[in-house]
């Protein structure tokens, strides 16, 4: 089960079937996003940073035995997700940041350390400064973050700076999420990004945060996430989601709860969930205008393309109290 990517898809079905694990499977359903320069929201060449650099967010869940493991602000390495599974298997922390993530990365397990900016990226990086670094994610600077690309200060009063606007556009960002629940009902997800584009330097997203860009427990089922990451990690989304389905809520009601209890707080945020049950039964909402759709495939049976509308009403469901 993922995001509309049918060959990552190919990808995990062809180790699963080949007698591979299943993180192994979803390791390599994301990795053909991630090595690909043409999806511009996964893995290199997109989605420069402030300074224009592309750093890398990936989680990787094993469902089993609720180990998880995940890098945040990896530099210089396209393995996000290989790393973030190398941080599960590999040591006792389940997250790794920054350059001390690429070192793991290198020195570790072998990966090749290079340039992820792409011809692309660097242009883009270039169009957006030479418009005056609008708009970007600081907030109550002097100067104003509006002005310019600073150099920025905290500002020391409050008419000095100004406060933070949402900047987030529907091609700002996006997340690969791929989860797998085999024939012995063990459940795994995998997910990888890039993340927001034109992000304060060293940001860390919702992907890397366990029960945030995605959540599986063996059993119950698994979910996975994109969108304003800065408001979903502050929610777990996928955990609330994952535990209410183990609460017997079925995976839409579960993906409508979650999003209610960010909404209360964040009704402009924007945001796709989806969710798979131990059943197989898959779900997804939505609170932005445009939706998204999902791929489910099942042994023996052809894909299943599933097109999630965006609904912005959540009415809780009957016996659910949506007060988290």
């Amino acid at each position: 089960l993922g995001w509309n990517c049918p060959k990552c898809v190919d990808a995990a079905e062809s180790v699963l079937k080949a007698g591979g694990g299943s993180i192994e499977a979803a390791v390599a359903g994301v990795e053909v996003a991630e090595e690909d320069p043409n999806v511009p929201s996964v893995g290199w060449g997109g989605s420069p940073d402030f300074l224009g650099e592309t750093t890398l967010d990936a989680l990787c869940t094993d469902g089993a035995n609720m180990n998880m493991g995940g890098v945040g602000d990896l530099r210089r390495v396209k393995g996000a997700a290989r790393t973030a599974c190398g941080v599960l298997k590999h040591t006792g922390h389940s997250l790794l940041t920054g350059d001390s993530a690429t070192n793991f990365a290198t020195n570790f397990l072998g990966l090749k350390e290079e340039n992820l900016t792409s011809t692309k990226s660097a242009e883009q990086h270039a169009k957006w400064k030479s418009g005056g670094c609008q708009p970007n994610y600081y907030a109550n600077t002097a100067p104003p973050s509006t002005s310019g690309c600073g150099p920025f200060r905290p500002a020391q009063t409050e008419t000095e700076g100004t406060p933070y606007r949402e900047c987030l556009g529907h091609d700002d960002h996006d997340t690969l999420p791929l989860a797998i629940i085999d024939e012995s009902d063990h459940a795994v997800a995998v997910t990888t990004t890039n993340g927001l584009t034109f992000k304060v330097a060293g940001r860390v997203g919702d992907s890397a945060i366990p029960g945030a860009g995605n959540y599986a427990r063996s059993g119950v089922g698994a979910c996975g996430a994109t969108g304003n990451g800065d408001v979903m990690m502050r929610f777990l989304p996928c955990y609330q989601i994952v535990e209410s389905m183990r609460l017997g809520y079925s995976p839409k009601a579960a993906c409508e709860d979650a999003l209610q209890r960010i909404s209360r707080f964040y009704p402009d945020f924007g945001g796709h969930l989806f969710a798979v049950n131990a059943s197989g039964a898959t779900a997804g909402c939505s609170s932005q205008d445009h939706g998204f759709k999902i791929i489910v495939a099942r042994p023996g049976l052809s894909y299943e393309e599933i097109e999630i509308k965006p609904n912005p009403e959540y009415v809780l469901p009957h016996g659910l109290d949506g007060g988290a």
